[in-house]
């Protein structure tokens, strides 16, 4: 068994928010939902088929979902005052993020809905709680036109469905995602990948920029348009598939710009800003592309199954039981699993039970 290289590093932290201080947490320990939002960024509301975000994002959680359960979590808001407070602290910070697009300051329905649904969750899910970069997702899915509660539930889909011990103490699938990462973009840019490693062994840049892209589902990498339809991606793919898909869509156009750098620090800094420049449409249809050929969201399991068969690390154990629902898969069980396949092709007398 190896040992794990250091985990990635957080992504970077966003501008600070100006000068003023965060606004005191609320006064009320059982806060009701904020009014629905009304806003006229109709083109964040609306994906590129017509359907609206509000209704088909929230389908991913929808066996989730339970009566009053939402309410119920809110008036459970004053049992946790550190998440509070933490939870206070990043409000400007996230209103900083998002703040081309006016909606998250205080006084404004979204300011509260966003405080609701962070603390709704941390309630929710204690073992785990609140953690940052939850704010940035629960803010895009606010920004998507989704309702507060609807957030809420499609937050909780996000965190144990798509991107599933991401934020759970130790990180597991996190690291085993840097390592799938790196072993695809080896598979699909395989110069891209030999250029990185030679400039920092132990896949170093790649966990760097994984962490970056990954862990935030591209919010504030990408520009806001090109990030609503890479998660219109996510929410009908129910996986992460498309993330990935979305990290090599990225990289594909500047691979010789990537190979040119002589240096960590400069590839870091060029993959850093790849997604302010990406043209949205090009980006959008690579996507589509790989999602439909070799990063099939059906096929996406096995590539993770691949990874934890070639090389087991003891930050494995820490795997969600989702993920460790789908066994290792081992060189040799595919060997064994090819051959299988062409006996039964030239005999079609015999069965795979024989085997």
């Amino acid at each position: 068994m190896e040992e794990d290289p250091p985990p990635p590093p957080p992504p970077p932290p966003p501008p600070p928010p100006a000068a003023s201080e965060s606004p005191p947490a609320p006064s009320s320990p059982s806060p009701s939902p904020s009014p629905s939002l009304n806003t006229d960024h109709d083109a964040w509301h609306v994906a590129p088929d017509g359907s609206t975000r509000a209704t088909t994002w929230p389908l991913l959680a929808r066996d989730m979902r339970v009566p009053n359960h939402y309410a119920a979590l809110l008036a459970l808001a004053g049992e946790t005052p550190e998440t509070a407070q933490q939870i206070e602290k990043d409000l400007p910070r996230t209103g900083a993020t998002f703040a081309v697009q006016g909606l998250l300051k205080p006084g404004l329905p979204m300011w509260d809905s966003l405080r609701n649904v962070l603390t709704a969750y941390a309630a929710h899910d204690p073992r785990t709680g609140y953690v940052q970069s939850m704010n940035f997702l629960a803010a895009f899915l606010l920004l998507a036109g989704v309702s507060e509660e609807d957030a809420f539930w499609s937050l909780c889909a996000l965190v144990n469905v798509v991107v599933p011990g991401y934020f759970s103490e130790g990180m597991a699938s996190a690291k085993l995602d840097q390592r799938v990462f790196s072993r695809l973009l080896h598979a699909h840019l395989p110069g891209v990948g030999l250029h990185l490693e030679s400039l920092a062994p132990d896949n170093i840049v790649c966990g760097i920029i994984s962490s970056q892209w990954l862990l935030t589902l591209f919010v504030n990498v990408l520009p806001t348009e090109a990030t609503m339809r890479v998660w219109d991606e996510v929410f009908k793919a129910k996986n992460r598939a498309p993330l990935f898909a979305s990290c090599l869509a990225l990289l594909s156009p500047s691979a010789d710009d990537v190979m040119a750098c002589s240096e960590m620090g400069e590839a870091i800094e060029l993959l850093q800003r790849l997604g302010s420049e990406v043209d949205v449409e090009g980006f959008v249809a690579r996507v589509k592309t790989l999602l439909e050929g070799p990063l099939h969201p059906s096929k996406f399991d096995i590539e993770v199954a691949r990874e934890r068969g070639r090389r087991r690390r003891k930050s494995d154990d820490g795997l969600p039981q989702s993920v460790r629902d789908t066994p290792p898969l081992t060189e040799t069980d595919e060997i064994v699993s090819g051959i299988v396949r062409r006996v039964l092709c030239t005999d079609p007398h015999m069965t795979a039970s024989a085997w």
